[in-house]
């Protein structure tokens, strides 16, 4: 008899992938098989089948696992195996979507601060509210390479000038 669960993974992005596992360690401890599916963030469509325990047969050197696509309702499994383990392809969809929300921080930024230097707390404010994290906000801030300055108690953030205003302002102070 085979009994098969399907479980998520909870967002702890700091602890092995076998402790992603939602709900209690006992679902993971139990079980002697586990494989994990996840969609490959290089290729669209593609997804990825890799072996997070196994505790029935041998192990090979290098965990061995398989990619497949969905083509008209059926599942095409790619005739090499994919070598990645559960936690390199997590560590992967990590970096990803790290980069992606730091894009979404440097457009968000780049809205707010469009028509003029604000005080951080109002850009943090703001910035709560889409649920960037100050970290991500401070990349996003480094990489656009925005200037904070103090004026009396606050302290303000304004995008650099371009090259062109530079050029403008320099020939009307002359």
């Amino acid at each position: 008899m085979a009994i098969v669960g399907v479980l998520h993974l909870n967002k702890k992005t700091d602890v092995q992938a076998i402790y992603r596992v939602s709900g209690s360690i006992a679902f993971t401890a139990t079980a002697r098989v586990i494989w994990y599916v996840a969609e490959d963030g290089e290729n669209e469509g593609r997804r990825l089948l890799s072996i997070l325990k196994n505790n029935i047969s041998a192990r090979p050197k290098r965990e061995l696992g398989m990619a497949y696509r969905i083509e008209d309702g059926n599942v095409v499994f790619e005739p090499m195996p994919m070598r990645k383990t559960p936690q390199e392809i997590l560590s992967d969809q990590a970096k990803m979507e790290r980069r992606g929300v730091r894009k979404e921080a440097v457009e968000f930024l780049k809205d707010v601060l469009s028509k003029g230097p604000l005080p951080s707390s109002e850009i943090q404010e703001k910035a709560e509210d889409k649920k960037f994290s100050f970290r991500t906000l401070r990349y996003a801030k480094d990489e656009l390479g925005i200037r904070a300055y103090r004026e009396g108690e606050k302290w303000f953030w304004e995008l650099p000038l371009l090259e062109e205003e530079e050029e403008d302002t320099g020939e009307e102070d002359k």
